[in-house]
C-alpha cells in the first residue's frame, strides 16, 4: 500500500473512531484527541497531494483543536 492511502485511511480511522465516541457522548477529551489525529493525517495527505481546499480545512481544524485542547 502506497504511503498516501495509508495516510489517509489513518486520517479516516481517527475521525470514525471519533465520531463513534461523540455519538455514544463517551469521552469527551477522547473525541478531540481522535478528531485531531484524523485531521493531523488529512493535513498530511492534503500535503502529499498538494490538495490546497484539503490542506486548509484541515489546517484550520488542527487550529481549532489545538485552541480548544488549551484554552477550553
Amino acid at each position: 500500500m502506497k504511503t498516501i492511502e495509508i495516510t489517509k485511511w489513518l486520517g479516516t480511522a481517527g475521525l470514525v473512531a471519533a465520531t463513534v465516541i461523540r455519538a455514544l457522548n463517551m469521552n469527551h477529551f477522547a473525541d478531540v484527541l481522535l478528531t485531531l489525529i484524523g485531521v493531523v493525517f488529512w493535513f498530511a495527505a492534503g500535503l502529499l497531494m498538494r490538495d490546497k481546499p484539503l490542506i486548509a480545512v484541515n489546517g484550520f481544524s488542527i487550529g481549532i483543536l489545538l485552541f480548544g485542547i488549551f484554552h477550553g
